[in-house]
């Protein structure tokens, strides 16, 4: 399946995603706010609204 990186540009620390790219290893090399749109669209999924966690509660820690 598709590897992704977070880019330098948004990534905190950039060693393992630098690694990474480096290698060739990663298929796509993404900015952090677009990774998980990208992950949705591989698995056929809709992409969750902004705040969704938050409203649902998933953000307090509770279990899927």
């Amino acid at each position: 399946g598709p590897t992704i990186a977070e880019d330098a540009r948004t990534a905190v620390v950039f060693g393992m995603p630098r690694a990474a790219i480096e290698m060739n290893a990663a298929s796509l090399v993404l900015p952090l706010d677009l990774i998980a749109g990208s992950l949705c669209a591989t698995a056929g999924v809709p992409v969750p609204l902004a705040g969704a966690a938050v409203r649902s509660g998933l953000a307090e820690g509770s279990p899927l």
